[in-house]
C-alpha cells in the first residue's frame, strides 16, 4: 500500500497542485478499497465454514396437517 496520508492530499490542494492531488486522492481511495475488500473477504470466511448445523424448517403443509389432527376430538 502507499505511504499517503490525508495531509498529504490537504497539501497539494493548498499548494494548488492538481496532479498531485488526483495522484493522492486515487492513492488514498484504492488503499481503503483494497482494505474493506481485505476485510470482507475475511468476514465471508469465517461465516462460510461456521460449523452449527442449520435450523430444520417444516413446510406448512405439515404443519397444517399436525393442526387438523389436533383439533379432531378422541373417539
Amino acid at each position: 500500500m502507499n505511504d499517503v496520508t490525508v495531509h498529504d492530499l490537504i497539501a497539494h490542494a493548498y499548494d494548488q497542485k492538481p496532479i498531485e492531488f488526483q495522484s493522492t486522492f486515487n492513492n488514498l481511495i484504492a488503499d481503503r478499497i483494497v482494505k474493506a475488500i481485505d476485510d470482507r473477504k475475511v468476514e465471508v470466511a469465517q461465516t462460510m465454514f461456521n460449523t452449527e448445523e442449520p435450523e430444520e424448517f417444516e413446510s406448512e403443509t405439515e404443519h397444517t396437517d399436525q393442526e387438523e389432527t389436533e383439533d379432531v376430538p378422541a373417539a
